[in-house]
């Protein structure tokens, strides 16, 4: 059974998902691939830090992991944006 936690990444995912105007389809505007990475990104940060505080560090490890990684993403878009 998927936790409240999980639900709301799923969440916050999908809405994030639909975040891209027409136009920005069109041109492939990268400033909204960084809106799509960072919401999940809070919510893996949000979820590292629930499972740190419930003592379940390694979770927590998992999660901040998964963040960092998406954080590795923010910066590629980021600088393809830029360029």
């Amino acid at each position: 059974m998927p936790t409240t936690l999980h639900i709301a990444e799923v969440m916050c995912t999908r809405i994030a998902r639909f975040s891209l105007t027409p136009h920005d389809r069109v041109v492939g505007f990268s400033m909204s691939r960084i809106i799509l990475i960072v919401v999940p990104t809070v919510c893996y940060f949000g979820q590292a830090a629930v499972c740190w505080w419930t003592s379940d560090r390694p979770h927590a490890v998992i999660w901040a992991s998964y963040a960092s990684a998406n954080l590795g993403f923010i910066w590629y878009e980021y600088t393809r944006t830029i360029d």
